[in-house]
C-alpha cells in the first residue's frame, strides 16, 4: 500500500501474487539521493576535484579564499563549502561568510590550525562550524559525512520553503495592517488583528537589527542572520493574512466602511 498499489489491487491477490510483488519492490534499486557539490578551500587532505565522497561530490579544489571568490564570481554555487587556514582571525570569519553567501552554500565548515577566541565566536554565530586541525586528522571521512548530511537538511528546508532566500518586501503597508486590524471584529474573528500585529512587530524588530549591523563584526552578523529570520517570519505571517482577507472578503468590507 505504501508502495503506491491500492488497497483494492492488492485485496484481491493470493499469497503467491503477493511474494512475487514483494520480491519485484525489493529487486528495484533505491533512488539515488541528488548529488551534492563541495568546494574545498586551502590546503585540506582531500582528491581532486571531481572525485565524490558518498552524495558529496568536489566540484572545485581552490588554493585560497580569493580564487574561490573568483569561482564565485563566474556564478558558480556549491551546496557546501570546506575551508582549511593555518590561522583563523576575526577577518578570516569574515571572508569565509562572505565567500559562502556568492556561492549560496549553506553547510560551511572550516578547519583551522591556530584560531583566536573571538573569532571561533563568531564563527558559531554566522553559522560555521569551526574545527581543529586535530580532530580534522583524526577523523576525515565523518567531517564529510557530517558536511553532506547538514547540507541535506538544507536542501530540504528550502524545498519546504521555496522562495524564502532574498528578503522579501512587505505586502501590507501599516496603513493597511491597521485597516484589517479594526475590521477583525466586525467578522467576530481576532486573526486578522492578531495577524497584523505581529508583522507589525517583526517588521520593527527587523529593521532595529538592520540598524545594529554596524556596531562590530559579530553583531554585523549576528542581527543581519536575525534581520533575515524575522523577514522570512513576516512572509509567512503575510501570506497566511492574504488567504484570510481572500476567504472573508475583507477588502470589500473595507472598503464599504470607507464609503
Amino acid at each position: 500500500m505504501d508502495q503506491g498499489h491500492p488497497i483494492s489491487a492488492i485485496a484481491g491477490l493470493d499469497w503467491e501474487a503477493l511474494k512475487a510483488l514483494m520480491l519485484s519492490r525489493e529487486s528495484t534499486p533505491p533512488e539515488l539521493p541528488e548529488t551534492l557539490s563541495l568546494l574545498v578551500v586551502g590546503p585540506a587532505d582531500m582528491p581532486s576535484a571531481g572525485s565524490a565522497f558518498g552524495s558529496m561530490r568536489i566540484c572545485m579544489r581552490a588554493g585560497s579564499i580569493e580564487e574561490a571568490s573568483q569561482y564565485a564570481d563566474t556564478g558558480k554555487t556549491a551546496d557546501a563549502l570546506f575551508a582549511s587556514v593555518t590561522s583563523l582571525h576575526v577577518e578570516t570569519v569574515a571572508r569565509i561568510v562572505a565567500l559562502a553567501e556568492g556561492l549560496h552554500a549553506k553547510a560551511v565548515s572550516v578547519v583551522y590550525a591556530f584560531g583566536t577566541r573571538r573569532a571561533i565566536e563568531l564563527a558559531g554565530l554566522a553559522g560555521v562550524r569551526a574545527i581543529g586541525q586535530a580532530d580534522t586528522q583524526a577523523r576525515p571521512a565523518q567531517l564529510i559525512a557530517e558536511l553532506a548530511d547538514w547540507a541535506t537538511a538544507h536542501r530540504q528546508a528550502d524545498m519546504l520553503n521555496a522562495g524564502t532566500g532574498p528578503r522579501a518586501m512587505r505586502r501590507f503597508d501599516d496603513k493597511a495592517l491597521a485597516t484589517l486590524a479594526d475590521i477583525s471584529s466586525a467578522i467576530q474573528c481576532e486573526c486578522p488583528r492578531h495577524l497584523a500585529e505581529l508583522v507589525l512587530q517583526l517588521s520593527a524588530f527587523q529593521r532595529y537589527s538592520d540598524e545594529c549591523r554596524s556596531q562590530s563584526p559579530a553583531d554585523a552578523l549576528l542581527h543581519h542572520r536575525l534581520g533575515t529570520v524575522a523577514n522570512r517570519a513576516v512572509q509567512l505571517l503575510e501570506t497566511a493574512l492574504a488567504e484570510i482577507v481572500r476567504q472573508e472578503g475583507l477588502v470589500n468590507r473595507a472598503l464599504s466602511q470607507a464609503v
